[in-house]
């Protein structure tokens, strides 16, 4: 045989070993239990659809939990939290009636009205006894409230109550606050 440079050169001959043309013969021995007996096995699963049923178990429990923690948050907030967050200064629903609520009015023991809100405007307030100015106090949007106006605040604004119940339910309410009188 001539190379690529003309020379002439024998082949070698073919190995024993040539993987090309090696068999192998492989026994396979049975798997054995822990007394060394052969292990049963299990056939092979039968192909088919897909099972989805736990995957959907799965996304449902997930689901659930998902749920589940949405409505303790709400229950927390809403009902446990509710009287701290109706009391709070800074609630918007505490700032409107402050504002804009009409105040309930404010009697002496003998019946006479103290403080009063104004014939037409319910924002300001009137008092016809101005010796009593110093126990009645006031009511300004500028310089806030004092004496009876604020001890009150909450009643006279209608924001206060003595039950839970109402504190619930106020914010479902046409009105979030129902002012009320004060007896003294």
């Amino acid at each position: 045989m001539t190379d690529h440079t003309g020379s002439d050169q024998t082949p070698e001959p073919q190995s024993r070993l040539d993987p090309r043309r090696l068999r192998v013969r492989l026994r396979v021995r049975p798997r054995l239990d822990a007394r060394g007996r052969p292990a049963r096995v299990m056939p092979p699963a039968a192909k088919g659809p897909p099972r989805i049923a736990g995957s959907l178990l799965r996304l449902s429990i997930a689901l659930a939990l998902v749920y589940g923690t949405l409505g303790g948050g709400l229950l927390y907030w809403q009902v446990m939290q509710a009287h701290s967050l109706t009391a709070d200064p800074a609630n918007p629903i505490v700032l409107a009636a402050a504002r804009d609520a009409p105040r309930g009015t404010i009697y002496a023991s003998n019946g006479a009205v103290l403080a009063d809100n104004a014939a037409g405007n319910q924002r300001q307030r009137e008092y016809p006894y101005d010796v009593a100015a110093p126990v009645v106090g006031y009511n300004s949007l500028i310089f806030g409230t004092a004496g009876l106006e604020k001890t009150y605040d909450a009643q006279l604004t209608g924001l206060g109550s003595l039950n839970g119940p109402d504190d619930l339910l106020r914010k479902f309410q046409a009105l979030a606050y129902n002012p009320s009188d004060v007896h003294t």
